[in-house]
């Protein structure tokens, strides 16, 4: 059954209602006619305002600049393009014009492979977060060597929780998540949290998912 069947459970969609698609598809479909109208209406402003943001994407804007026209080039730019896509390395030199909580959403991909500094200034700019990861795959790369990060750990008083080769954006946030499950570490015989786990695999083949479900996830994947 549905309780008792983990298989069941997970590869279930009842969230997956025919109608309940049709309507959520119009609704994105009447949204994009009232953006276009939107902008149809002002062309002239969408359209100064889409030179401004691209001034700024180019770096030509001074930071002196004042900030009400800075938010209208950002409004406008992410009303036409919703969906702005970046890497934490270039997310300083193009958002340093955006003070705290000033970006509505923010995604991170792949935040196993994120340190949590490096998260830092993106999460400072956003109002809310969603971070997807899997902290059993790729672990963050650090150039500065372990010894060092412990030199400046213990120099500073910082607890280990911090140390950037030895936890994620992704494993920092499953730790404040109150859904989720437990998995073994490979290091030790205690288990650690995993926070709201997409359970179901579809990207290899038996036997590789079958390894790689042993080996990682405690055998708590489902195959699909």
């Amino acid at each position: 059954s549905w309780l008792t069947n983990p298989d069941v459970r997970e590869l279930s969609s009842p969230w997956a209602d025919e109608n309940w698609r049709r309507a959520r598809t119009q609704v994105l479909i009447e949204a994009l006619h009232l953006h276009r109208t939107f902008i149809e209406c002002v062309p002239h402003k969408i359209r100064k305002y889409l030179y401004g943001a691209m001034d700024i994407l180019g770096g030509k804007v001074s930071p002196q600049v004042n900030s009400k026209a800075l938010q209208s080039a950002w409004a406008t730019l992410f009303f036409v393009i919703p969906v702005v896509s970046t890497t934490f390395a270039s997310f300083d030199r193009l958002f340093f014009h955006c003070g705290r909580e000033s970006l509505g959403w923010l995604l991170i991909d792949e935040a196993g492979q994120a340190t949590p500094q490096s998260a830092a200034g993106t999460l400072w700019r956003a109002r809310r977060v969603v971070i997807a990861g899997d902290p059993r795959q790729l672990q963050p790369i650090v150039s500065l060597p372990f010894t060092a990060q412990q030199a400046l750990r213990a120099h500073f008083g910082v607890e280990e929780t911090w140390l950037p080769s030895k936890h994620s954006a992704q494993t920092l946030a499953d730790r404040v998540s109150h859904f989720g499950t437990w998995l073994m570490s490979e290091n030790s015989d205690e288990p650690f949290w995993v926070g709201s786990p997409l359970r179901v695999h579809r990207r290899c083949e038996k036997p590789m998912f079958d390894i790689s479900n042993q080996i990682a996830y405690s055998g708590q994947m489902v195959y699909d």
